[in-house]
């Protein structure tokens, strides 16, 4: 089961590693964008192992985990 949440966070990182967008929030340190991830990523995982169905693809769990930052008060910008 471990296993299982290694390769997707592993695909969450090769995929955001090719945006042109960046995470941030109004009033809070980028610094602490890593510990409101992990914390999403938590809360989504978590979610998963109460309902699962067999639909929570890696793409949800993206979804999921910037819904959860986005309720934070993070919000991607385009970087240039």
């Amino acid at each position: 089961m471990r296993n299982g949440l290694w390769i997707w966070l592993v695909a969450i990182v090769l995929l955001s590693a090719c945006s042109s967008t960046e995470w941030v929030h109004p009033y809070k340190p980028k610094r602490l964008l890593n510990d409101e991830y992990t914390s999403c990523e938590r809360e989504v995982y978590k979610e998963f192992l109460a309902t699962s169905t067999g639909q929570f693809t890696t793409y949800v769990q993206a979804q999921r985990i910037d819904a959860c930052l986005r309720q934070r008060g993070w919000v991607q910008r385009d970087t240039q």
